[in-house]
């Protein structure tokens, strides 16, 4: 990142020194016609050339800087062109290392929410739902706060509203499957309850006929 502001920095100051040698070169070009120009009147005063002679030179010449000065103009504005594309090159350098840096921090810290639902899930400081749960939830907030990230930035973003899409069909779908597993495990110990409920009514009929 220093290195593309210091391009930024040296190209601003590359402009403002062009600038100042075109005004030179403008100036240096103006003088040399003035002294032209000085020296025509001065033959048409000495009466080495007629009146006429000297408004057709003075004519003449005035024609001649306009081009120069207009060649030189057109010169500068090459010149400005490209400085100004190679600023809009550091910028968009400058743009894209920013968000290269910022969505490795976003994947970073999807990482490490990651890494400590895990270690929770191990030390049985949550229960495999309430991971699975987290889990998906931290995926669709990477997922979102990446997709403003990139509009921010003025990127594309197509194929990460695919992605948050697909996600959320997943979600849902992982959602559904909790909740059958849910009710078939209720189901299965309201059996088992069952069961061992008329067993014990069982038991205590057969110690009552005893």
């Amino acid at each position: 990142r220093d290195k593309i502001a210091a391009k930024k920095k040296a190209a601003a100051a590359g402009a403002e020194v062009d600038d100042k040698a075109y005004k030179e070169e403008l100036k240096k070009l103006q003088d040399s016609y003035a002294k032209k120009k000085a020296v025509i009147i001065q033959n048409e005063a000495n009466m080495t050339i007629t009146s006429e002679e000297s408004k057709r030179q003075q004519l003449e010449l005035a024609k001649e800087q306009a081009d120069a000065e207009l060649a030189l103009a057109r010169k500068r504005g090459k010149e400005t062109g490209d400085l100004q594309i190679k600023s809009a090159q550091a910028q968009m350098a400058l743009n894209k290392d920013n968000y290269s840096r910022m969505e490795k921090d976003l994947q970073q810290w999807l990482d490490d929410s990651l890494r400590a639902d895990k270690q929770a899930l191990l030390n049985r400081e949550m229960t495999q739902e309430e991971y699975d749960s987290h889990t998906r939830e931290l995926q669709t907030q990477h997922l979102d706060k990446l997709k403003a990230l990139m509009e921010q930035y003025g990127m594309d973003t197509t194929g990460i509203e695919k992605k948050i899409a697909d996600n959320q069909i997943k979600n849902q779908e992982e959602a559904n499957k909790a909740i059958l597993n849910a009710a078939k495990k209720a189901r299965t110990e309201a059996l088992k309850l069952s069961e061992q409920n008329e067993k014990v009514l069982s038991s205590a009929e057969l110690r009552r006929k005893g």
